[in-house]
């Protein structure tokens, strides 16, 4: 079910006269949309998926500017928490995946395997902590895993072959 984010707000411009039924009916809509199909698919252009989210997310806001009244988000906040924290995770993907392709570009003698390491640990904590909240099949969060791990396997190597290349 792809929507795009002009049909998101093109629906929302109708929201004057939607009932409170199919505002929370809308809600569940942008939840589902945001939380499954291209939303969990590691080949996504993460940027892309970022933006689509941020302009889901502004649905409440846009609400506001049209009826002057916000959504009640108070049944919502299971959906938003989901939405948030898969935000939050394709942030992480899009400055791990584009900083461990920076890195491969580097010089040996001149990568800072110690900065990177601490760096990979540092994301890797985090998808420690967003474990709590994904489901165990979650491709998405997997994807990243594998990536700095894979990343994180090479290091002792390019660690070497940087030190072996300034004797």
């Amino acid at each position: 079910m792809a929507v795009s984010s002009h049909q998101v707000s093109s629906s929302l411009s109708v929201v004057p006269e939607a009932s409170v039924s199919e505002l929370e009916e809308e809600a569940r809509e942008i939840h589902t949309m945001a939380t499954s199909g291209k939303f969990l698919d590691p080949k996504q252009d993460a940027t892309e998926i970022l933006t689509e989210l941020k302009e889901m997310q502004q649905a409440s806001k846009w609400k506001e500017a049209i009826t002057g009244e916000p959504y009640d988000l108070d049944f919502l906040k299971d959906m938003m928490t989901q939405m948030d924290l898969r935000q939050e995770l394709w942030k992480y993907i899009e400055v791990s995946v584009h900083s461990i392709r920076e890195w491969k570009t580097i010089l040996f003698r001149k990568l800072q395997t110690k900065k990177i390491m601490d760096k990979l640990t540092e994301w890797q904590a985090a998808a420690g902590q967003m474990k709590a909240y994904f489901p165990v099949s979650d491709e998405l969060l997997a994807f990243w895993y594998r990536e700095l791990q894979s990343f994180k396997n090479e290091l002792p190597l390019l660690h070497k072959l940087a030190h072996d290349a300034l004797k």
